[in-house]
Order: structure tokens, then sequence, then C-alpha cells
């Protein structure tokens, strides 16, 4: 239909506007065959986060953990998990997708709810969006790097833990 750069420089407005309404909805509208779909950059990683996981936030319990399920479904990895206290009302939970799994790390889209007897005056905090979960120092978890509380003043240590061999 246009060959060089000089025919598309000669259309009319309205073939302007429907070769972008064309293309928009080439972009837009067509229907995805495999929908979304988690980047897996590194193949290590994603054997070892495919599975059940210990799930911890320090204000909870070091002792007694949650569990964290990382599923997959046509090429999109999600993550599911709860930590309840023994003690206290005190929870956290992780529902959401992995856009991205690379060595020692993996992205998460989702989000997380803490609620801490202590913290926040008791109330829920809820961290929604992006958050990287790295590995670092040979630890056997991948920590949530943004762990700034943003409703306290305090650092919340949210882990993923290696699952264990069965």
């Amino acid at each position: 239909m246009y060959n060089t750069l000089l025919d598309c420089m000669m259309m009319t407005r309205n073939q302007v506007l429907a070769l972008f309404g064309a293309l928009l909805c080439l972009s837009n509208c067509a229907p995805h065959a495999t929908g979304p779909r988690t980047v897996v950059d590194d193949a290590k990683t994603a054997h070892i986060l495919l599975g059940e996981h210990d799930f911890s936030l320090q204000w909870v319990s070091w002792d007694d953990f949650g569990v964290a399920s990382v599923t997959k479904t046509s090429g999109l990895w999600r993550i599911k998990g709860r930590q309840d206290s023994k003690e206290n009302d005190d929870y956290i939970t992780i529902d959401g997708v992995i856009t991205e799994i690379s060595a020692y790390e993996f992205i998460f889209d989702g989000t997380i709810v803490t609620r801490i007897h202590h913290i926040a005056g008791g109330n829920e905090v809820i961290r929604k969006g992006l958050k990287t979960f790295r590995m670092t120092r040979g630890r056997p978890y991948w920590r949530m790097m943004e762990m700034n509380n943003p409703s306290d003043s305090v650092v919340d240590y949210i882990d993923v833990f290696v699952r264990r061999p069965k």
C-alpha cells in the first residue's frame, strides 16, 4: 500500500487516521494467543522457585513459618501465601504474579498485606505493585528489597525461602 516514506508523507488526513487505527488495532485489539507470560532468564532459579516455600515476616514469627506456593499456568507464574502468628492476630499475605525470573531474583507484581499489632497502629499495611525479591550472600531465601514499611518507621524482612527437596 505505502512503499516509501514519500508515499506516507503524501497521505491524506483520512488515510493517516485509517492507517493509525489499523496499527492500533493490530497492537492492542488482536487476541493474544498465549496471554501474559513470565520472562524466565534463568532456568535453575525457575526450577527452584516452582513449588511450596516457607514464607515469613520477622514480626509475625521467626519460628513458625507460613507457606507461599508458586505455580505456573500457561507460562504465567503466580505466588500466593500467608503466615499467621500463633500468639495474636498478626499476619502477612502475598498474592500476585511473578513477571520475571533471573539468577538470584524474581520480580513480583501484586499485593502484600501485613498486620502487626505494634506497627502502624495495628492497622493493615498494603503494598501494591512491583517488588524485587533477591537472594544475597548465599542466603537460602529471596528477600523483598523494598524493606521500609510505608506506614511506620520500621524495616520489614519479607522472605520466601528456597524449598526443601522432597
